[in-house]
């Protein structure tokens, strides 16, 4: 995830707050939507850290480096893709056939995401730090000796206490995500790759350097209570 750039003067701020006024607008209609739309071509998972940055900079951040082993791009952003959206796309027989469970595996995927970035956060660390969302992703995934040393760590050089790390992790659990679905504008702007070579086909990547434009959203489902509680502090 990127770096959240410093505002610049007070015309800049009184731009951000116009700027983060119609991300909000946004987010609450399609919130209000849901995943229900054929515009859609497919479901990316999220966190609410990643919906909290889109609200202050208008849009959504894709990975934040490179993977030579899986070959793709600083601003990649993976999503299962809708059959019915690709009927003619090479490869589109992997693809789920309902979008039932494509949505299923959005959620597995959000709920990893979710708890991660969670973590680092909590912990005052950099989302933007490509070690930093690793550190997040060893001690989401549960006890590990990875996990043990990476909190020995945290504990020695950043003065954390055991008991701190535990709440963290535990709060972390609470957190499912965010499933949103993707507008075919998309297609309009950005290219489109293989995805991860784990999942046999079944995703694609969107290429996004800058990131998504939160235009691009057209629904929107919390996965967990945590998530739905902030979306509801977002309708007036």
């Amino acid at each position: 995830m990127e770096q959240w750039p410093k505002n610049e003067g007070d015309g800049k701020e009184n731009k951000d707050r116009e700027n983060k006024k119609e991300v909000e607008e946004h987010l609450v209609e399609v919130f209000e939507k849901g995943l229900e739309d054929e515009e859609c071509i497919g479901y990316h998972g999220t966190s609410l850290e990643a919906v909290e940055y889109m609200l202050e900079h208008g849009h959504l951040p894709g990975s934040c480096e490179a993977d030579s082993e899986y070959g793709y791009e600083k601003g990649s952003l993976f999503f299962y893709p809708r059959k019915a959206a690709f009927p003619d796309y090479p490869g589109s027989e992997n693809f789920f056939d309902n979008d039932e469970d494509a949505i299923r595996d959005t959620k597995v995927y959000a709920d990893i995401i979710a708890r991660f970035h969670y973590i680092v956060k909590a912990l005052g660390l950099d989302l933007g730090n490509p070690e930093h969302q690793y550190l997040g992703r060893v001690l989401g995934e549960g006890d590990s000796p990875e996990a043990e040393e990476i909190i020995a760590k945290l504990i020695t050089e950043r003065g954390k206490t055991r008991q701190e790390i535990k709440d963290i992790l535990r709060d972390a659990q609470k957190r499912k995500g965010v499933v949103i679905s993707l507008d075919k504008k998309i297609l309009e702007k950005h290219k489109l790759g293989a995805g991860d070579d784990s999942l046999a086909g079944q995703d694609l990547r969107v290429i996004c350097p800058e990131g998504l434009d939160f235009m691009n959203i057209s629904g929107l489902e919390p996965a967990g209570q945590e998530e739905w509680d902030f979306f509801k502090t977002l309708v007036k």
